[in-house]
């Protein structure tokens, strides 16, 4: 009797053990990504001031255009995550081809960066996309058209 009552708590406890272990790697991977993009697009002119409400959301934009903004407004960063914009062609294979890095300051911050074209160029006709990610996990993907 005292071994099978021995045999029984040795499982409730192994179990107990096992199912707190699990819960405690689902609570941390949900909020291990804590960021969240609260706005985001795409212009032809650096924003000039810290409210999205005002800035241009473009989709298309003619070949000639020499630069290209994304700006995004982040919330719940941690200070010292990595971000990261891809700049990708995607109407065969993505291929990126610029890619804009830094580190978050803030726990909320608007963020601005551009590509450019080299002098004389165009941008070839297509569909592009730009590829957020934190900390090397993508969360997010804006897409636009040059024509």
């Amino acid at each position: 009797m005292t071994y099978s009552l021995f045999k029984l708590t040795r499982k409730s406890v192994i179990f107990t053990f096992c199912l707190a272990f699990f819960l405690g790697i689902l609570l941390f991977s949900t909020n291990a990504y804590a960021f969240k993009v609260v706005d985001q697009g795409i212009s032809k002119m650096a924003p000039n001031s810290q409210d999205s409400n005002n800035f241009e959301k473009l989709t298309e934009f003619p070949q000639d255009w020499p630069i290209v903004y994304y700006w995004v407004k982040y919330t719940d960063a941690s200070v010292g995550d990595k971000i990261v914009a891809k700049f990708q062609y995607i109407d065969q294979e993505p291929t990126t081809f610029s890619e804009v890095s830094d580190v978050a300051d803030k726990a909320s911050e608007l963020w601005i960066v551009h590509t450019a074209l080299n002098p004389g160029k165009s941008w070839p006709k297509g569909k592009y996309e730009v590829v957020l990610l934190v900390n090397d996990k993508e969360v997010s993907t804006l897409e636009y058209e040059v024509k």
